[in-house]
Protein backbone atom coordinates (compact mmCIF):
# COMPACT_ATOMS: atom_id res chain seq x y z
CA UNK A 1 0.00 0.00 0.00
CA UNK A 2 2.58 2.52 0.89
CA UNK A 3 4.82 1.67 -2.22
CA UNK A 4 0.89 2.23 -4.26
CA UNK A 5 0.99 5.67 -2.66
CA UNK A 6 4.56 6.33 -2.88
CA UNK A 7 4.52 5.50 -6.66
CA UNK A 8 1.35 7.46 -7.22
CA UNK A 9 2.96 10.66 -5.80
CA UNK A 10 5.81 10.13 -8.04
CA UNK A 11 4.01 9.98 -11.27
CA UNK A 12 1.79 13.29 -10.02
CA UNK A 13 5.59 15.03 -9.22
CA UNK A 14 6.70 13.86 -12.34
CA UNK A 15 3.51 14.99 -14.61
CA UNK A 16 2.63 18.65 -12.89
CA UNK A 17 6.23 19.28 -12.27
CA UNK A 18 6.11 19.95 -8.88
CA UNK A 19 8.42 18.40 -6.10
CA UNK A 20 7.23 16.44 -3.39
CA UNK A 21 7.71 18.47 -0.40
CA UNK A 22 7.63 17.77 3.70
CA UNK A 23 3.83 17.91 5.09
CA UNK A 24 5.42 20.26 7.66
CA UNK A 25 5.47 22.96 5.05
CA UNK A 26 2.32 22.45 3.37
CA UNK A 27 -1.64 21.37 3.78
CA UNK A 28 -1.53 19.83 0.61
CA UNK A 29 -3.49 16.53 0.46
CA UNK A 30 -0.78 14.68 -1.72
CA UNK A 31 2.37 15.95 0.38
CA UNK A 32 0.44 15.11 3.76
CA UNK A 33 0.57 11.60 2.33
CA UNK A 34 3.98 11.70 1.38
CA UNK A 35 4.66 12.32 4.69
CA UNK A 36 2.50 9.70 5.44
CA UNK A 37 4.31 7.34 3.67
CA UNK A 38 7.64 8.37 5.59
CA UNK A 39 6.02 8.47 8.65
CA UNK A 40 4.68 4.37 7.98
CA UNK A 41 8.32 3.57 6.64
CA UNK A 42 10.11 4.82 9.92
CA UNK A 43 7.58 2.77 11.96
CA UNK A 44 5.65 5.83 13.30
CA UNK A 45 2.50 4.58 12.86
CA UNK A 46 0.23 7.12 15.02
CA UNK A 47 1.87 10.22 13.63
CA UNK A 48 1.49 8.36 10.21
CA UNK A 49 -2.44 8.10 10.40
CA UNK A 50 -2.92 11.83 11.92
CA UNK A 51 -1.18 12.99 9.03
CA UNK A 52 -3.36 10.73 6.32
CA UNK A 53 -6.54 11.27 8.08
CA UNK A 54 -5.96 15.22 8.11
CA UNK A 55 -4.97 15.06 3.75
CA UNK A 56 -8.32 12.88 3.63
CA UNK A 57 -10.09 15.49 5.20
CA UNK A 58 -9.35 18.14 2.71
CA UNK A 59 -8.27 16.17 -0.25
CA UNK A 60 -10.61 14.17 -3.38
CA UNK A 61 -11.79 10.84 -3.11
CA UNK A 62 -9.16 8.58 -3.96
CA UNK A 63 -7.36 9.60 -1.29
CA UNK A 64 -10.11 9.03 1.35
CA UNK A 65 -10.47 5.43 -0.28
CA UNK A 66 -6.38 4.96 -0.04
CA UNK A 67 -6.99 5.90 3.36
CA UNK A 68 -9.88 3.05 3.55
CA UNK A 69 -7.42 0.85 1.93
CA UNK A 70 -4.41 1.68 4.87
CA UNK A 71 -6.90 0.40 7.56
CA UNK A 72 -8.28 -2.68 5.84
CA UNK A 73 -5.01 -3.76 4.99
CA UNK A 74 -3.56 -2.55 8.13
CA UNK A 75 -0.79 -0.13 7.17
CA UNK A 76 -0.68 1.90 10.70
CA UNK A 77 0.37 -1.63 12.72
CA UNK A 78 -3.19 -3.39 12.33
CA UNK A 79 -6.30 -3.77 10.40
CA UNK A 80 -8.94 -1.73 11.60
CA UNK A 81 -12.53 -2.72 9.79
CA UNK A 82 -15.06 -0.04 11.25
CA UNK A 83 -12.38 2.52 10.04
CA UNK A 84 -11.98 1.18 6.84
CA UNK A 85 -15.83 0.77 6.37
CA UNK A 86 -15.96 4.73 7.75
CA UNK A 87 -13.84 6.28 5.31
CA UNK A 88 -15.01 4.05 2.46
CA UNK A 89 -18.63 5.16 2.54
CA UNK A 90 -16.98 8.51 2.40
CA UNK A 91 -14.87 7.62 -0.80
CA UNK A 92 -18.01 5.66 -2.26
CA UNK A 93 -20.12 8.75 -1.68
CA UNK A 94 -18.36 11.05 -3.70
CA UNK A 95 -18.23 8.38 -6.59
CA UNK A 96 -15.39 6.26 -6.51
CA UNK A 97 -15.72 3.27 -8.01
CA UNK A 98 -13.27 1.32 -6.21
CA UNK A 99 -14.36 2.56 -2.84
CA UNK A 100 -18.08 1.10 -3.65
CA UNK A 101 -17.03 -2.24 -5.01
CA UNK A 102 -14.72 -2.40 -1.37
CA UNK A 103 -18.36 -1.05 0.33
CA UNK A 104 -20.45 -4.15 -1.78
CA UNK A 105 -17.51 -6.72 -0.43
CA UNK A 106 -18.12 -5.02 3.02
CA UNK A 107 -21.81 -5.59 3.01
CA UNK A 108 -21.67 -8.88 1.11
CA UNK A 109 -19.00 -10.21 3.70
CA UNK A 110 -20.61 -9.08 6.72
CA UNK A 111 -17.13 -7.47 7.27
CA UNK A 112 -17.02 -4.61 10.15
CA UNK A 113 -20.93 -4.52 9.57
CA UNK A 114 -24.08 -6.32 9.51
CA UNK A 115 -24.38 -8.48 6.71
CA UNK A 116 -26.60 -7.08 3.93
CA UNK A 117 -26.92 -8.42 0.44
CA UNK A 118 -29.43 -6.13 -0.61
CA UNK A 119 -27.17 -2.96 0.54
CA UNK A 120 -24.11 -5.11 -1.34
CA UNK A 121 -25.82 -4.61 -4.63
CA UNK A 122 -26.74 -1.47 -4.45
CA UNK A 123 -23.28 -0.30 -4.08
CA UNK A 124 -22.33 -3.01 -6.64
CA UNK A 125 -24.69 -1.75 -9.21
CA UNK A 126 -22.90 1.94 -8.50
CA UNK A 127 -19.36 0.64 -9.24
CA UNK A 128 -20.14 -1.65 -12.25
CA UNK A 129 -22.38 1.48 -13.59
CA UNK A 130 -18.68 2.95 -13.72
CA UNK A 131 -17.11 -0.05 -15.86
CA UNK A 132 -15.37 -1.47 -12.25
CA UNK A 133 -15.44 -5.21 -13.49
CA UNK A 134 -15.07 -6.70 -10.20
CA UNK A 135 -18.38 -5.42 -8.98
CA UNK A 136 -19.87 -6.73 -12.61
CA UNK A 137 -18.71 -9.52 -11.55
CA UNK A 138 -20.34 -9.89 -7.67
CA UNK A 139 -23.31 -8.39 -9.40
CA UNK A 140 -23.89 -11.06 -11.96
CA UNK A 141 -23.14 -14.13 -10.02
CA UNK A 142 -25.96 -12.79 -7.14
CA UNK A 143 -28.45 -12.74 -10.16
CA UNK A 144 -27.93 -15.68 -11.07
CA UNK A 145 -27.91 -17.44 -7.83
CA UNK A 146 -30.80 -15.31 -5.98
CA UNK A 147 -28.24 -13.81 -3.10
CA UNK A 148 -30.03 -11.05 -1.63
CA UNK A 149 -31.70 -9.77 -4.82
CA UNK A 150 -34.20 -11.35 -6.82
CA UNK A 151 -33.13 -13.84 -9.04
CA UNK A 152 -33.02 -12.76 -12.64
CA UNK A 153 -30.95 -14.58 -15.31
CA UNK A 154 -31.19 -11.68 -18.32
CA UNK A 155 -29.41 -9.18 -15.60
CA UNK A 156 -27.10 -11.99 -14.44
CA UNK A 157 -26.33 -12.16 -18.00
CA UNK A 158 -25.56 -8.61 -18.33
CA UNK A 159 -23.07 -8.51 -16.02
CA UNK A 160 -21.54 -10.77 -16.43
CA UNK A 161 -21.01 -10.72 -20.26
CA UNK A 162 -18.37 -7.44 -20.01
CA UNK A 163 -16.95 -9.38 -16.73
CA UNK A 164 -16.34 -12.69 -18.69
CA UNK A 165 -15.17 -10.72 -21.61
CA UNK A 166 -12.50 -9.42 -19.82
CA UNK A 167 -11.10 -12.81 -18.56
CA UNK A 168 -12.84 -13.15 -14.92
CA UNK A 169 -12.50 -16.91 -14.50
CA UNK A 170 -15.89 -16.90 -12.12
CA UNK A 171 -17.83 -14.93 -14.74
CA UNK A 172 -16.64 -17.21 -17.70
CA UNK A 173 -17.83 -20.58 -15.56
CA UNK A 174 -20.88 -19.17 -15.02
CA UNK A 175 -21.92 -18.04 -17.98
CA UNK A 176 -20.64 -21.61 -19.54
CA UNK A 177 -23.29 -23.07 -17.24
CA UNK A 178 -25.97 -20.41 -18.50
CA UNK A 179 -25.33 -21.44 -22.29
CA UNK A 180 -25.30 -25.05 -21.32
CA UNK A 181 -28.32 -25.09 -19.63
CA UNK A 182 -30.40 -22.43 -21.44
CA UNK A 183 -30.66 -20.06 -18.31
CA UNK A 184 -31.66 -16.63 -19.32
CA UNK A 185 -29.74 -17.14 -22.71
CA UNK A 186 -30.06 -19.16 -25.77
CA UNK A 187 -28.33 -22.62 -25.43
CA UNK A 188 -25.18 -23.25 -27.30
CA UNK A 189 -23.28 -25.54 -25.96
CA UNK A 190 -20.19 -24.84 -28.41
CA UNK A 191 -20.22 -21.45 -26.33
CA UNK A 192 -20.48 -22.93 -23.33
CA UNK A 193 -17.36 -25.64 -23.55
CA UNK A 194 -15.41 -21.94 -25.66
CA UNK A 195 -15.59 -20.44 -22.10
CA UNK A 196 -15.28 -23.32 -20.03
CA UNK A 197 -12.65 -23.90 -21.53
CA UNK A 198 -11.17 -20.23 -21.33
CA UNK A 199 -11.74 -20.53 -17.85
CA UNK A 200 -9.88 -23.74 -17.29
CA UNK A 201 -6.89 -22.49 -19.42
CA UNK A 202 -6.55 -19.34 -17.26
CA UNK A 203 -6.07 -21.95 -14.24
CA UNK A 204 -9.24 -22.31 -12.56
CA UNK A 205 -9.05 -24.82 -11.25
CA UNK A 206 -13.13 -25.18 -10.74
CA UNK A 207 -13.55 -25.27 -14.20
CA UNK A 208 -10.76 -27.62 -15.12
CA UNK A 209 -12.58 -30.20 -13.06
CA UNK A 210 -16.12 -29.57 -14.41
CA UNK A 211 -14.38 -29.80 -17.51
CA UNK A 212 -13.18 -32.93 -17.10
CA UNK A 213 -16.37 -34.12 -15.81
CA UNK A 214 -18.20 -32.76 -19.02
CA UNK A 215 -15.47 -34.24 -21.26
CA UNK A 216 -15.40 -37.76 -19.88
CA UNK A 217 -19.41 -38.50 -19.68
CA UNK A 218 -20.42 -36.74 -22.94
CA UNK A 219 -22.26 -33.83 -20.96
CA UNK A 220 -22.66 -31.35 -23.89
CA UNK A 221 -20.05 -32.29 -25.35
CA UNK A 222 -18.07 -34.46 -27.58
CA UNK A 223 -16.71 -37.43 -25.02
CA UNK A 224 -12.83 -37.36 -25.15
CA UNK A 225 -11.48 -39.57 -21.81
CA UNK A 226 -7.74 -38.52 -22.45
CA UNK A 227 -8.66 -34.81 -22.33
CA UNK A 228 -10.96 -35.31 -19.56
CA UNK A 229 -7.95 -36.85 -17.72
CA UNK A 230 -5.80 -34.32 -19.12
CA UNK A 231 -7.99 -31.63 -17.06
CA UNK A 232 -8.25 -33.45 -13.68
CA UNK A 233 -4.41 -33.98 -13.59
CA UNK A 234 -4.27 -30.48 -13.92
CA UNK A 235 -6.85 -29.28 -11.16
CA UNK A 236 -5.27 -32.45 -8.67
CA UNK A 237 -2.51 -31.01 -8.81
CA UNK A 238 -3.84 -27.78 -7.07
CA UNK A 239 -5.22 -29.28 -4.45
CA UNK A 240 -8.80 -30.34 -6.00
CA UNK A 241 -10.06 -33.69 -4.41
CA UNK A 242 -12.69 -33.91 -6.25
CA UNK A 243 -10.42 -34.59 -9.55
CA UNK A 244 -8.38 -36.65 -7.31
CA UNK A 245 -10.99 -38.86 -6.67
CA UNK A 246 -11.55 -39.25 -10.46
CA UNK A 247 -8.26 -39.81 -10.83
CA UNK A 248 -8.06 -42.49 -8.59
CA UNK A 249 -10.98 -44.29 -10.17
CA UNK A 250 -9.42 -43.81 -13.67
CA UNK A 251 -6.39 -45.96 -12.69
CA UNK A 252 -8.22 -48.19 -10.24
CA UNK A 253 -10.31 -49.37 -13.52
CA UNK A 254 -8.58 -48.70 -16.18
CA UNK A 255 -11.14 -46.10 -17.98
CA UNK A 256 -9.58 -45.16 -21.19
CA UNK A 257 -5.82 -46.11 -20.12
CA UNK A 258 -4.22 -49.03 -18.41
CA UNK A 259 -5.02 -50.12 -15.22
CA UNK A 260 -1.71 -48.80 -12.42
CA UNK A 261 -2.71 -49.61 -8.75
CA UNK A 262 0.47 -48.04 -7.91
CA UNK A 263 -0.73 -44.44 -9.35
CA UNK A 264 -4.52 -44.93 -8.63
CA UNK A 265 -3.05 -45.41 -4.37
CA UNK A 266 -1.16 -42.26 -5.00
CA UNK A 267 -4.17 -40.15 -5.67
CA UNK A 268 -5.96 -41.98 -2.70
CA UNK A 269 -3.36 -40.61 -0.53
CA UNK A 270 -2.88 -37.25 -1.59
CA UNK A 271 -6.77 -36.44 -1.13
CA UNK A 272 -6.73 -38.12 1.82
CA UNK A 273 -4.47 -35.64 3.13
CA UNK A 274 -6.53 -32.29 1.59
CA UNK A 275 -7.74 -30.11 4.04
CA UNK A 276 -10.05 -27.10 2.78
CA UNK A 277 -11.60 -25.22 5.60
CA UNK A 278 -15.15 -23.62 5.57
CA UNK A 279 -16.07 -20.62 3.80
CA UNK A 280 -19.41 -18.31 4.37
CA UNK A 281 -22.35 -18.57 1.96
CA UNK A 282 -24.77 -16.35 3.62
CA UNK A 283 -24.60 -14.53 6.88
CA UNK A 284 -27.89 -13.23 8.21
CA UNK A 285 -28.00 -9.52 8.95
CA UNK A 286 -29.12 -9.47 12.75
CA UNK A 287 -31.82 -7.49 14.37
CA UNK A 288 -30.80 -4.35 15.67
CA UNK A 289 -33.17 -4.03 19.15
CA UNK A 290 -35.59 -1.45 19.28
CA UNK A 291 -34.28 -0.99 22.46
CA UNK A 292 -30.81 0.10 21.74
CA UNK A 293 -31.42 1.95 18.47
CA UNK A 294 -34.21 4.05 20.54
CA UNK A 295 -31.11 4.71 23.22
CA UNK A 296 -28.77 5.31 20.32
CA UNK A 297 -26.53 2.29 21.86
CA UNK A 298 -24.19 0.76 19.73
CA UNK A 299 -22.90 -2.59 20.83
CA UNK A 300 -21.43 -5.87 19.85
CA UNK A 301 -21.15 -9.62 20.84
CA UNK A 302 -18.78 -12.57 20.82
CA UNK A 303 -20.08 -16.30 19.90
CA UNK A 304 -18.67 -19.82 19.14
CA UNK A 305 -20.33 -22.35 17.20
CA UNK A 306 -19.73 -25.14 15.62
CA UNK A 307 -20.39 -26.00 11.69
CA UNK A 308 -21.78 -29.28 10.79
CA UNK A 309 -21.22 -31.16 7.77
CA UNK A 310 -23.78 -29.66 5.89
CA UNK A 311 -22.79 -25.95 6.84
CA UNK A 312 -25.42 -24.92 9.44
CA UNK A 313 -24.45 -23.38 12.85
CA UNK A 314 -24.47 -25.29 15.59
CA UNK A 315 -23.91 -25.10 19.13
CA UNK A 316 -23.91 -20.93 19.39
CA UNK A 317 -22.23 -20.11 23.12
CA UNK A 318 -21.97 -16.63 23.76
CA UNK A 319 -18.03 -15.68 24.73
CA UNK A 320 -18.43 -11.87 25.73
CA UNK A 321 -20.90 -8.68 24.77
CA UNK A 322 -21.49 -4.89 25.64
CA UNK A 323 -22.92 -3.95 26.74
CA UNK A 324 -24.27 -7.01 28.30
CA UNK A 325 -27.28 -8.65 27.74
CA UNK A 326 -28.12 -5.62 24.85
CA UNK A 327 -27.34 -7.82 21.90
CA UNK A 328 -27.01 -11.51 22.68
CA UNK A 329 -30.37 -12.85 21.38
CA UNK A 330 -30.05 -10.52 18.39
CA UNK A 331 -26.62 -11.93 17.31
CA UNK A 332 -27.51 -16.04 18.18
CA UNK A 333 -31.05 -15.66 16.09
CA UNK A 334 -28.59 -14.37 13.13
CA UNK A 335 -25.77 -16.61 13.70
CA UNK A 336 -28.43 -19.78 13.72
CA UNK A 337 -29.60 -17.90 9.74
CA UNK A 338 -25.81 -18.76 9.03
CA UNK A 339 -24.86 -20.60 5.93
CA UNK A 340 -21.23 -22.01 5.61
CA UNK A 341 -19.51 -24.54 2.45
CA UNK A 342 -18.33 -27.52 5.04
CA UNK A 343 -14.85 -28.12 6.11
CA UNK A 344 -13.51 -31.06 3.58
CA UNK A 345 -10.46 -33.47 4.45
CA UNK A 346 -10.32 -35.53 1.25
CA UNK A 347 -13.18 -34.54 0.03
CA UNK A 348 -15.59 -35.01 2.71
CA UNK A 349 -17.67 -32.96 4.44
CA UNK A 350 -16.60 -32.65 8.67
CA UNK A 351 -17.78 -30.61 11.81
CA UNK A 352 -15.70 -27.53 12.62
CA UNK A 353 -15.71 -27.10 16.12
CA UNK A 354 -15.19 -24.06 17.87
CA UNK A 355 -15.54 -21.28 15.84
CA UNK A 356 -15.61 -17.98 17.07
CA UNK A 357 -17.18 -14.90 15.55
CA UNK A 358 -18.23 -11.34 16.51
CA UNK A 359 -21.14 -8.95 15.29
CA UNK A 360 -21.40 -5.34 15.54
CA UNK A 361 -24.22 -3.41 15.81
CA UNK A 362 -23.21 0.09 14.61
CA UNK A 363 -25.91 2.86 14.11
CA UNK A 364 -25.72 5.21 10.75
CA UNK A 365 -25.64 8.97 10.49
CA UNK A 366 -25.18 9.18 14.16
CA UNK A 367 -22.38 11.12 14.90
CA UNK A 368 -22.03 10.64 18.80
CA UNK A 369 -23.84 7.66 19.82
CA UNK A 370 -25.19 8.10 23.67
CA UNK A 371 -23.71 4.78 24.74
CA UNK A 372 -20.94 3.25 22.10
CA UNK A 373 -19.66 -0.41 23.48
CA UNK A 374 -17.85 -1.01 20.28
CA UNK A 375 -14.40 -0.38 21.47
CA UNK A 376 -12.92 -4.06 23.16
CA UNK A 377 -12.34 -3.51 26.72
CA UNK A 378 -8.87 -4.78 27.85
CA UNK A 379 -7.68 -8.68 26.59
CA UNK A 380 -9.79 -10.56 24.80
CA UNK A 381 -8.97 -14.30 24.53
CA UNK A 382 -10.95 -16.53 21.78
CA UNK A 383 -10.27 -20.18 22.12
CA UNK A 384 -8.62 -21.55 19.15
CA UNK A 385 -10.73 -23.93 16.97
CA UNK A 386 -9.44 -27.58 17.58
CA UNK A 387 -8.09 -29.56 15.16
CA UNK A 388 -10.72 -31.51 13.60
CA UNK A 389 -10.12 -35.28 13.34
CA UNK A 390 -9.52 -37.95 10.88
CA UNK A 391 -12.65 -39.23 9.17
CA UNK A 392 -12.80 -42.57 7.76
CA UNK A 393 -12.58 -41.33 3.88
CA UNK A 394 -15.37 -42.98 2.09
CA UNK A 395 -16.63 -42.89 -1.59
CA UNK A 396 -19.94 -40.79 -1.50
CA UNK A 397 -21.78 -39.58 -4.76
CA UNK A 398 -22.04 -40.46 -8.09
CA UNK A 399 -19.31 -43.05 -9.63
CA UNK A 400 -18.32 -44.74 -6.41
Amino acid sequence: MAYQITLYLLVLSLLTGAPVVRAETSGDPETLVAEAVRLIESGEMEQAEKQFVKAAKTGGADIRYQLGQAYLEGDFGFPDGRKALKWMKKAAGDDHAGAQLRLGEFYLKGYATSSSPRKAAKWFRKAAGQGNIEACKYLGVMYYTGEGIKQDYEAAVKYLKPAADAGDTLSLRTLSKMYFDGEGIPTDATEGLRMLTLSAESGDVVAQSELGIRLATGNGVAPDPAAARHWWELAAEQGDAVSMKFLERVYREGLGVTPDPARADAWLERREAQVIDYEPVHRQAPVYPRKALDREIQGRAVYQFDITELGDVENITLLESAPPGMFDKAGADALAKFKYTPRLIGGNPVRAVGVVHEITWELEGVDNPRGNYLAPEGPRYFPPSPPPERPVVGCPGPGC
